[in-house]
């Protein structure tokens, strides 16, 4: 008999979490990320201020080399502060993303191009951590690096050319 309950013990301990709707959670927050880029590409300083909550961090770190990895942190609050007074385009691309949803906080790890102007700029990995406010999904923190040399190929392909 103990046997028995040990195995069953076992198994429900190994079987996974009941999956809800979490593809759906998962689309919802790669279109708020996505709904982000599209913002910067058109300098929408309101549709931006919408994605971000004001009280969340933007922490750049770059990583060009061991001597010269340097993390520069700001609040969600200037980083819209600093996107209002810019007027280059950007256009930041992601491919393959790992995406993780748990009720109302989500994270997104993903490699990305950054193109200025319609140039190449850097390379590097997005780590974006959202919440769930008022039943959309919100950017609070990001973190990412920057990097200039080595950026491997793109499997999105060349930026097309800018409109």
């Amino acid at each position: 008999m103990i046997s028995f309950i040990t195995i069953m013990l076992a198994a429900a301990l190994q079987a996974p979490a009941p999956a809800g709707d979490t593809a759906g959670e998962e689309t919802a927050v790669l279109a708020a990320v996505e709904q982000m880029f599209d913002a910067m590409r058109r300098r929408d300083a309101e549709s931006y201020t919408a994605l971000l909550v004001p009280e969340g961090m933007a922490i750049r770190v770059r990583v060009d080399g061991p001597e010269t990895n340097t993390v520069r942190f700001r609040s969600n609050a200037e980083d819209i502060e600093l996107f209002k007074q810019g007027t280059d385009r950007w256009d930041e691309r992601i491919w393959n993303p790992t995406v993780h949803v748990h009720g109302p906080i989500a994270v997104v790890w993903t490699p990305y191009d950054f193109h200025i102007n319609g140039k190449f700029s850097h390379c590097g990995f997005d780590l974006f951590e959202l919440l769930k406010v008022d039943g959309k999904w919100r950017l609070s923190n990001a973190s990412w690096t920057v990097q200039t040399v080595d950026c491997p190929p793109s499997p999105l392909g060349p930026l097309p050319p800018l409109k």
